[in-house]
Formats: C-alpha cells, structure tokens, sequence
C-alpha cells in the first residue's frame, strides 16, 4: 500500500520534476516497492537499509548463520524460484527487475541491523531473522502462543506457508511471507559491503563519515549536530544530483 502511494507521488512529482529519493532503514522496504511497482527516479540512495540485499541481487554472498538456522527451520528462499517459475515469496530476487541507479550507504556495524546488544541479549535485524522466521515456531524465542506460522517444504506449493490463529489458513500474501515466514540468507544492503544487481555504488559511511556501532549512529544522519553532518550531506547532494 504505501510503495503504491509513493509510486504514485513521485509519478505525479515526475511531470514537473527530475525526482530523486532517500530511503533509511526500514523505509527502504517501501522505496524498494514503488520501484517495483514502476516508480522511476533519478537517483536513489539506501541509507542502512533494512532490507536484504538478496532481493537485489540474487548473488549477493550469503550469511552462514541464517543459512545454517534454515537447516533446522525451513523458510522460503527464492521469491520466484529458478527453472520452475514457482512463487514461493522468499526474498532472494524480489527487486531484481527494478530499474534507476541505486546508491547503496553503508555500516557494517550498524547495531539495529547487525551488532546491537540489549541487557546482554543480541537484539538486531539479523537476529530477528534467526529467532522469528517462521513466526512462532522457533524453540525458545519468546512469543504469543496463541499464533505461530509454519513452513513445510514437502507440501504442495500452495500449502506449504501455513499459520495458526484459532484455525489454520494458508499464507499467500507476498509480504505476510516476507514478515512472518521467509527467511533472508543475506546480511541486510545497509551492513554490505558489495555492489550488485541494480546497486550499482556503495558509500561506506563507517569509513568515510565515522559511524559507529553505537545505537544512536543508525540514525546518525538525522541524531549528529549539523556542523559533523555537512560532508555527508554534501555527498549524499551529489550523488542525488549525478
């Protein structure tokens, strides 16, 4: 719904004016729509982007310790699986037929998607995607009994995404898979350190800019005092404007 709506922003935005966009964190997932959706600008920059960076690239290199969890809970990888055309709604290859030029800024110690801590327990998008895909069903992460869903390979194509809500129904819903069912096998594009698929630049903004792994730095452009932030903001102006 909302990459719809911004599709239709920048749309109407484009017959007047070169658009250009900046998406941080999780508002990449609705940039990464619109553009699947048709949306055309200029220039788009990913700032720690919360998304994987499979659905971009499907190969982008993969992360042992959410491949090795998928050995034990199964999850959708591919969203349409190769050689057989199957929409099975993982991630991997999702943004793949998008179109722009794609600027990916990254951290790879952003703490909300890679290296964050909470009173001693690993708490970060990556972790997330070990403890809560599928939704419910991973031994020991604490959740709401009263719901779990289900992943089951060996059942038909259509079946095998199942929840369980008072009674069982089966998930068909792109993104009610990718929220509570699929799995990414990749690090999140805001950590990464690779240019791929449609990224087609990355701007490290550890190396260049002095993020850190600090809670605050994930959203450091918006949290640091202006005068520290006019280079970033110079760069990211320039970019933009290429």
């Amino acid at each position: 719904m909302y990459g719809t709506a911004l599709k239709s922003l920048v749309t109407n935005l484009s017959a007047n004016y070169a658009v250009s966009i900046v998406g941080h964190s999780m508002g990449n997932v609705v940039c990464g729509e619109a553009l699947r959706q048709g949306m055309r600008v200029r220039n788009y920059l990913l700032m720690e982007a919360a998304i994987p960076m499979s659905c971009y690239d499907t190969n982008a290199p993969q992360l042992a310790r959410l491949v090795d969890q998928d050995t034990q809970y199964h999850t959708p990888d591919y969203h349409i699986t190769p050689g057989s055309n199957e929409s099975t709604l993982g991630y991997r290859g999702y943004l793949e037929s998008v179109s722009g030029t794609l600027t990916n800024f990254f951290n790879p110690e952003d703490w909300a998607l890679a290296t964050g801590f909470t009173l001693g327990e690993e708490t970060n998008w990556e972790k997330n995607q070990i403890n809560y895909k599928p939704d419910g069903e991973v031994a020991g992460a604490v959740h709401d009994a009263a719901w779990s869903y289900q992943y089951d390979i060996t059942y038909p194509l259509n079946q095998r995404a199942t929840v369980l809500s008072g009674e069982y129904r089966n998930v068909t819903d792109s993104w009610e898979m990718k929220a509570f069912v699929a799995r990414s096998r990749t690090k999140a594009a805001g950590v990464l350190d690779y240019v791929g698929g449609h990224i087609g630049a990355k701007i490290s903004l550890r190396d260049d800019y002095g993020f850190g792994r600090e809670r605050s730095d994930h959203s450091g452009q918006f949290l640091r005092n202006i005068q520290k932030l006019d280079p970033l903001y110079q760069k990211m102006r320039d970019t933009l404007e290429k």
